[in-house]
């Protein structure tokens, strides 16, 4: 394990040796001459111009009958080619245009246009999120293979990142080159995830849906509509506190969990699973366009204890997840039923919780608890070591017990984590193994998949809008580059800074990967930083590649004020973790007025950023900095 850690060490030393950085010294809106990386798709252009002279007589067709997000689609071409060009497309309806050879026209959505034109996307290919893109004549069809999927949103992102480089960075910087006239790019091309359905991982996402789905992230309930929760789902449907006088039966021994086997009692768990079928069907009657039913545990480290429950976890190989397996099927059985007796048929699927006492996949008579095509398992990776991919060594077990739910689940989701949850503050370096893990990922055809990353806290020092930015990119497409990917990042949304804070993140993620190999820190339990993985001067070190971006920026207060505060206000939010670490591990080493000093520094900082503490996301972290010695 240290041969591998320290080859690590090595390469990564030599990267930075030979890197060099060209940072962009304007804001990225601007045309400053930026030569996208390989990372960027080749591009063809043709001899057909689509902007010229600062006007373009090309439109945007939209389906008579649109759905809301193909209208979305429409929008977000609109709002970035306007930064790009300075104006708008307009749009239209396929009812209003007929099509010769000479129209000019970009095509979104289920259109007329993909009948007549012979493009038809296939679901059973791209699913809700893949599309395709074709030029016919001067023409351009964008498509999803549905009218409510992602699929035509980001096609619109990707025909806009060839024609006019588009990409965004986060939510305050996108880029964009500026362009007075440019000819039509040419394309014939389908493209689908890697890893499908990146449900988001932070609350930056929540309050604005452009930019999540910028970064191609969704949220649960794109799945799980109405009051359909993946999380920890079972009480919130059947509460003790409704169900439980008369349905003891359907509760747990220690009475915080289901019971997927009542008790023993046939009659009593017919009962749950018709229950659970007449709340499952009201909801979805309600929201017909529903797919994903879950049914959880309850966040805690229990499971039924009873008798019943005991014996047949003991039948399967000690497996209590088998006899939520057999729950699950005869709900899933029970809904096929349902649709048969009306001669109908309803696309559905299952899911159940793979987590803690659930962990464990059967191991015997699995052929009695294999999942239903429909039913399938989402793996919470809670006890995996979130230092090392899933393919390392100290990643066996995990490995085994994926390779265990393979055996009886056709499809799986997956839960992956990235934070310090003990102390948001600091630093948890999953930077090494989130390409790695991605790629292990796509392998298993995940159904969807979760990196659960600082929930509720909206800004986060430690580089985690870097982490949202790389798993956007690597969950479309695990080849990437990711080291390019990082330097282009850094040279956007650090601009004249980009190659003081570079170093410091290079320097960042060498201290973290020592602090494991030396000291088998491995954020696995959450715990606090210990002192002996940091040294008080190697802290120092971070401070000083703050201090020289900072200075890297000095010059922009007069220069360009607005670009100077928003510099500003992203290298501060970096600043928190050092500052924050040496009053927290080594304040005995400063005199007084440096601990003054850096107090006050933290909560400036803090309250521009809006850094929130970990414990409780309503408090500012002023009070906590208030009680560090």
């Amino acid at each position: 394990m240290k041969k591998i850690l320290s080859k690590f060490i090595a390469v990564f030393l030599a990267v930075l040796l030979v890197t060099s950085f060209s940072a962009c010294n304007k804001s990225s809106s601007n045309d400053d001459g930026y030569t996208p990386p390989s990372i960027r798709q080749e591009v063809s252009f043709t001899n057909k111009s689509f902007v010229s002279n600062g006007t373009s007589n090309y439109k945007l067709v939209l389906p008579t009958n649109y759905h809301s997000r193909e209208l979305v689609a429409a929008n977000e071409f609109n709002t970035i080619f306007s930064q790009s060009t300075g104006f708008e497309l307009e749009v239209v309806f396929d009812n209003e245009v007929d099509y010769t050879t000479q129209d000019k026209f970009i095509s979104l959505g289920q259109t007329e246009y993909l009948e007549k034109f012979n493009v038809i996307p296939d679901y059973d290919e791209l699913s809700t999120q893949g599309y395709v893109m074709k030029r016919i004549d001067n023409c351009v069809i964008i498509s999803g293979a549905t009218r409510n999927g992602f699929g035509t949103i980001y096609g619109v992102y990707d025909f806009l990142a060839r024609q006019i480089d588009y990409e965004c960075y986060a939510l305050d910087e996108i880029y964009v080159k500026k362009v007075d006239s440019i000819n039509l790019i040419d394309v014939d091309l389908t493209d689908k995830p890697d890893v499908p359905n990146s449900i988001r991982p932070a609350y930056c996402y929540v309050e604005n849906a452009e930019f999540q789905y910028r970064h191609r992230f969704i949220a649960h309930t794109d799945l799980f509509l109405g009051n359909m929760d993946m999380y920890h789902s079972s009480f919130k449907f059947l509460n003790p506190e409704d169900y439980k006088d008369g349905n003891e039966d359907w509760y747990s021994s220690q009475g915080n969990q289901i019971c997927y086997t009542a008790h023993g009692k046939e009659d009593k768990y017919d009962a749950l699973v018709e229950q659970l079928f007449n709340i499952f069907l009201a909801e979805i009657e309600k929201v017909p366009e529903i797919v994903h039913v879950g049914f959880s545990i309850n966040d805690n480290g229990d499971f039924c204890e009873c008798t019943t429950c005991k014996e047949r976890s003991a039948y399967f190989g000690g497996s209590n997840a088998a006899l939520i397996i057999n729950f699950m099927n005869d709900l899933s059985d029970r809904f096929a039923k349902h649709y048969e007796d009306l001669g109908q048929e309803k696309e559905l699927q299952f899911m159940f919780f793979v987590y803690k006492t659930t962990w464990q996949p059967p191991t015997q008579h699995i052929d009695e608890a294999t999942c239903n095509d429909n039913v399938y398992p989402f793996v919470c990776t809670f006890n995996a070591n979130r230092v090392e991919s899933f393919s390392g060594p100290n990643n066996a077990d995990t490995r085994t017990a994926i390779e265990g739910w393979e055996k009886v689940a056709k499809k799986m989701a997956f839960w992956t984590y990235s934070a310090n949850y003990n102390n948001y503050i600091f630093p948890a370096d999953t930077f090494n193994c989130l390409q790695e893990n991605l790629q292990y990922l796509k392998s298993k055809n995940p159904v969807y998949y979760k990196n659960e990353a600082v929930g509720d806290n909206y800004n986060t020092t430690g580089f985690y809008q870097l982490k949202y930015y790389l798993e956007y990119k690597l969950a479309w497409d695990t080849e990437l580059n990711m080291e390019e990917l990082i330097k282009d990042y850094f040279n956007h949304y650090f601009q004249d800074a980009a190659e003081p804070m570079y170093e410091y993140f290079t320097r960042f993620r060498l201290s973290l990967a020592r602090a494991y190999n030396e000291f088998w820190w491995t954020h696995y339990d959450n715990s606090n930083f210990p002192a002996r993985n940091l040294s008080f001067s190697e802290l120092r070190v971070w401070q000083d590649y703050i201090d020289k971006a900072f200075d890297a920026i000095e010059y922009l207060k007069v220069a360009d004020k607005d670009l100077y505060d928003k510099l500003y206000f992203r290298i501060a939010l970096e600043s928190i973790c050092p500052d924050y670490m040496i009053m927290y591990l080594y304040s005995s080493k400063l005199n007084s007025v440096e601990k003054a000093d850096i107090k006050q520094r933290l909560k400036e900082r803090c309250e521009l950023t809006n850094l929130m503490w970990a414990d409780d996301y309503r408090n500012s972290m002023a009070t906590v900095i208030d009680k560090l010695v």
